[in-house]
């Protein structure tokens, strides 16, 4: 297995006190559980924005990792809001309205049924 870790400083591992970041530990568990793997590779740059991990997917060598990979992980999107104040005061959030299994769409299990998708929407109309 091939695994391409890309993204912001949460992808990277930033802040992780034994260094391996999350690309090092991501590998650990996947050798704990028993599957065959190459080292994981970390595509991952601390501050990146969405627009800043586009470009960096855009270039040759990126694109050529990911392409030869059997799995994607990403993070992105935090940077996006700390550096926009504006934009953290817009940000609504959702996930609690349909952890419950019972808000969860029966066509598909995996988005939200109609009754998550009112509850998303009173909040955001509220936020308005």
């Amino acid at each position: 297995m091939r695994v391409v870790v890309a993204g912001d400083s949460v992808a990277h591992g930033e802040g992780d006190e034994s260094r391996l970041g999350f690309a090092g530990h991501l590998d650990r568990e996947l050798t704990r559980l028993g599957i065959a793997h190459q080292a994981t590779i970390d595509l991952a740059i601390s501050g990146s924005r969405t627009w800043q991990l586009a470009r960096a997917l855009a270039q040759t060598r990126s694109r050529a990792l990911v392409a030869k990979a059997d799995a994607i992980v990403l993070s992105i999107g935090g940077n996006d809001l700390y550096g926009d104040s504006r934009a953290r005061v817009s940000v609504i959030t959702i996930a609690d309205l349909f952890v419950a299994r019972r808000r969860i769409s029966p066509i598909d299990g995996f988005h939200p049924n109609a009754d998550a998708y009112e509850r998303i929407a009173r909040r955001v109309a509220e936020a308005m």
